[in-house]
C-alpha cells in the first residue's frame, strides 16, 4: 500500500512539474511580444529575434522547446501505465491548448515595429552635439558612407549588442559609425565617458540632441522608436538593433540584428 502511494504522489509531482514547465515557456513566449523592456530582453536574448540571424533564431527556439518536450517524453514513457498519469497528461494536455487559444490571439494583435523604408533621407537640418560639444548635422559627413545607428547609455536590452557589433565593425573596416543617443539625458559629459569606457576607434562618433529634435530626427526615418516625453536617467526605449547604411544623407540599406559588416 505504501509503495502504491508513494508512486502516485511521484505520478502527481511529475504531472505538476510538466506543467510549471510549460506554463514557463508559453509565459515566456507571451511576454516575448510586449513592446517594453521586458519584451526586448526576451526576444533578444531568449529567442534572437531583432538581433540575429533565422539559424540561430531556429536554434534558440528549439533549445526553449527541447528540454520541457525530452522531460515530458521520459516521464511520459516511465508512467504510461499508469491510468492516473494518463488522466494527468491527457488534462494537462487539454488546459495547455485552451490557453495558448487566447495566448496566441493577444500576442498576434501586438504591434511589430515596421521595416524602415529605404527611399528615405537621413535630415540635415537637425541640430546635434558631439561628445566634445561640438556641433553637427548630417550636412556635414559630404557623399561619404557610413553607418548610423541608435542606442542609449542606460539600456540594457539590445544596447549591449549594438556596442558589440560596432566594436567588431570598427576591427573590420574603417566606415565611419555613427551613434545616436535615444536618451537626452545622456548629455555631452555622460557620453564621452561612455565612449573612452567602451574603447570605440575614432571613426566612431556618438552624438545626442534635445528631445524636440530628436524625436522630428527619428519621425523623419518612419522608425516606431518612442522617446519619453519626460526626460530620465533611466527610461525605457524600446529600439531594434538597426544598423542604416547610408551615403551622404541617402539612406542606401538597413539591417536588423547582427552581422551588419557581412550583410552590407
Amino acid at each position: 500500500m505504501g509503495g502504491k502511494i508513494a508512486e502516485k504522489k511521484l505520478e502527481f509531482i511529475s504531472i505538476v512539474a510538466i506543467n510549471i514547465m510549460w506554463l514557463f515557456l508559453i509565459a515566456v513566449w507571451f511576454l516575448s511580444g510586449f513592446e517594453n523592456e521586458i519584451g526586448s530582453l526576451i526576444r533578444t536574448y531568449c529567442f534572437g529575434y531583432g538581433a540575429y540571424g533565422s539559424d540561430v533564431i531556429i536554434s534558440k527556439t528549439i533549445s526553449m522547446i527541447l528540454p520541457p518536450a525530452v522531460i515530458t517524453a521520459i516521464l511520459t514513457i516511465l508512467f504510461f501505465k499508469s491510468e492516473f498519469f494518463r488522466r494527468g497528461i491527457f488534462a494537462t494536455t487539454v488546459f495547455l491548448i485552451i490557453l495558448l487559444i487566447p495566448v496566441y490571439i493577444i500576442r498576434t494583435n501586438m504591434v511589430a515595429s515596421p521595416p524602415l523604408p529605404v527611399d528615405k533621407e537621413i535630415p540635415t537640418d537637425i541640430k546635434f552635439l558631439d561628445i566634445d560639444g561640438n556641433i553637427f548635422n548630417f550636412s556635414q559627413v559630404g557623399d561619404d558612407e557610413y553607418i548610423l545607428t541608435f542606442f542609449y547609455i542606460s539600456c540594457h536590452g539590445s544596447c549591449p549588442l549594438i556596442i558589440y557589433e560596432v566594436k567588431r565593425i570598427s576591427l573590420k573596416s574603417d566606415i565611419p559609425i555613427v551613434m545616436v543617443s535615444l536618451n537626452p539625458a545622456d548629455d555631452v559629459k555622460k557620453l564621452r565617458a561612455f565612449y573612452f569606457e567602451n574603447g570605440f576607434k575614432k571613426t566612431v562618433k556618438i552624438i545626442r540632441a534635445e528631445r524636440e529634435d530628436l524625436v522630428r530626427f527619428i519621425e523623419s526615418l518612419n522608425l516606431s522608436i518612442g522617446i519619453p516625453e519626460k526626460v530620465s536617467e533611466n527610461p525605457q526605449i524600446i529600439h531594434p538593433v538597426l544598423f542604416i547604411r547610408c551615403k551622404g544623407n541617402k539612406v542606401l540599406s538597413e539591417v536588423y540584428g547582427l552581422g551588419v559588416f557581412e550583410k552590407f
